[in-house]
């Protein structure tokens, strides 16, 4: 279908591309990665139409046990509704009949904490928790979000192509609520968008180089140290990898922001509840490190290997030897 449209630049190809982009079923954007240096070869606008036409289709209904058939129908009709005029929008807009359109807002979140154990007379029950959000009757499939973004990172260029940036200001209130921002620190967050923190905090961090500090605080470092012990450990190790990738191989992130990046989450690492039981214990012990949030967590703020059949060596040179003492 690309090929053809190579040849053939048509209303009626452009929108059977977009309509495929705007299918429930992710299944297309494996296709994506290797097709989006092509369409962006036919026409800089198609890749950002197709993604966001992509990212429009897994904002999706929510359907509860008890929803009844009519109900169903009205939902499918409504989400059918709204892909349309999604395609719409970017057909008019690569056709230079209107502004750009937005990227689709995503529902607000309703994120669960794990129910504590808690000791009553009956025995070992859950104990009762209050939703921490309040109900949106759309969800987002964000693996299948995921996997699109994903895909198209084979277009980065933050030169050429600064919508990358825009996705990470864009997604950056929904990815921390997502991740449980606004819950208490020693509170468990069940469903964690895992898929979508690797590729949002990767985008992320390629595109530090070209924004200011200031911004840096904003987007990671301000919602990512707001987010419960469990969470900031697993969105850490993620970013800072990636952190270190534009650091070390393409050079372009200002060491000061490297260390200062550091220095914040070993800051927020030590105020963490594993951290604090650790305080005044002598130990040389990987395996209680790991009980601080993951010898992985450790590891990447530190620059130590993370091998726990080894003692702790450093692998990284200076600057990482600055965060590694504060945190030792």
């Amino acid at each position: 279908m690309i090929h053809s449209l190579k040849d053939h630049f048509t209303d009626e190809k452009i929108r059977a591309i977009l309509e495929v982009a705007a299918s429930r079923n992710p299944a297309a954007a494996q296709g994506f990665g290797a097709a989006a240096t092509e369409l962006a070869s036919i026409n800089e606008r198609l890749p950002l139409a197709v993604l966001r036409c992509a990212l429009a289709a897994s904002i999706k209904p929510r359907r509860e046990w008890d929803t009844t058939e009519e109900e169903v129908a009205k939902q499918t009709e409504l989400y059918q509704q709204r892909i349309q005029a999604t395609i719409d929008a970017e057909m008019a807009w690569i056709t230079n009949e209107r502004s750009e359109p937005d990227w689709p807002e995503f529902p607000m979140v309703k994120v669960r904490s794990r129910r504590p154990l808690k000791l009553t007379a009956s025995g070992i029950q859950r104990a009762t928790l209050e939703p921490q959000n309040s109900k949106s009757n759309e969800y987002v499939d964000h693996q299948a979000a995921a996997l699109w973004v994903g895909n198209a990172r084979s277009l980065f260029n933050i030169i050429e192509r600064q919508w990358f940036l825009e996705i990470s200001r864009w997604y950056s209130s929904w990815t921390a609520q997502a991740n449980g921002a606004g819950l208490e620190k020693h509170e468990e967050v069940s469903n964690s968008p895992n898929e979508w923190n690797r590729v949002y905090f990767d985008i992320l961090a390629r595109c530090l180089p070209k924004i200011s500090y200031t911004e840096i605080e904003k987007l990671a470092l301000v919602p990512i140290s707001a987010l419960p012990d469990e969470p900031f450990f697993d969105v850490v190790t993620e970013f800072l990898r990636s952190v270190d990738n534009v650091y070390f191989n393409d050079g372009d992130l200002d060491e000061s922001h490297t260390i200062a990046i550091r220095s914040v989450f070993a800051d927020r690492l030590m105020e963490s509840a594993g951290w604090k039981r650790l305080i005044g214990k002598r130990t040389t012990s990987i395996e209680s490190i790991h009980h601080v949030g993951g010898r992985q967590t450790v590891a990447e703020l530190t620059g130590l290997t993370s091998d726990p059949s080894t003692a702790p060596r450093l692998v990284y040179p200076s600057p990482w030897v600055v965060v590694a003492h504060s945190v030792w």
